[in-house]
């Protein structure tokens, strides 16, 4: 979905995904940061930029682009949009340089506090393959609870049925989550 929607938080800045992006991207990507992933490795820029700009055009998908200090290190989404009920948050990968800093955390601050407080909505789920551990734990450290294990819940880049784990944080849960994200990020507990 086409959107106008900037965040910026620190060094780290969401923007509207373009189809070059991905073009850009390709180059930087390493093959075992794939892992996980719903599609396959992108062979080519042609072939990343094509489904970069599959994705911005699926008018359930609100596509970001990620840069941190002036660069771009990633993609996030909103998807499987149903608001104000509910929505996914994920597709999200970052280039090495960017992991282990503050950008995830940053990223999904930003993300969340839209959806609760511009969409509204009462629940974010969060997805992973159940080999994922990096991303299992990543979600765990936001602070979002883990709901189980949806079996055989999509097919994988070879087209074998995969398992995922769901992960949600509700309404409810946002100002705990809210707190300790503004924790982490060194941001004072009030704003």
């Amino acid at each position: 979905m086409r959107h106008k929607i900037h965040m910026e938080l620190g060094e780290v800045r969401l923007r509207p995904a373009r189809a070059q992006d991905g073009a850009a991207l390709q180059p930087l990507l390493d093959e075992r940061m794939w892992a996980g992933m719903a599609t396959p490795f992108p062979a080519s820029p042609q072939e990343f930029a094509r489904a970069f700009g599959e994705k911005i055009a699926d008018p359930a998908t609100v596509v970001f682009s990620v840069e941190y200090r002036g660069e771009l290190v990633g993609r996030t989404c909103f998807y499987d949009m149903h608001v104000p009920l509910r929505l996914e948050l994920g597709s999200t990968f970052y280039l090495p340089a960017a992991q282990g800093t503050k950008v995830n955390p940053s990223c999904k601050y930003l993300l969340l506090e839209y959806a609760f407080t511009v969409y509204e909505v009462q629940r974010v789920g969060l997805r992973c393959d159940v080999r994922n551990e990096r991303s299992a734990r990543a979600i765990a450290a936001l602070g979002a609870t883990e709901e189980g294990v949806a079996r055989a819940f999509r097919r994988g880049p070879h087209s074998e049925p995969v398992d995922t784990r769901v992960f949600s944080i509700t309404d409810g849960d946002w100002p705990r989550v809210r707190g300790t994200l503004r924790e982490r990020l060194g941001l004072p507990p009030d704003g």
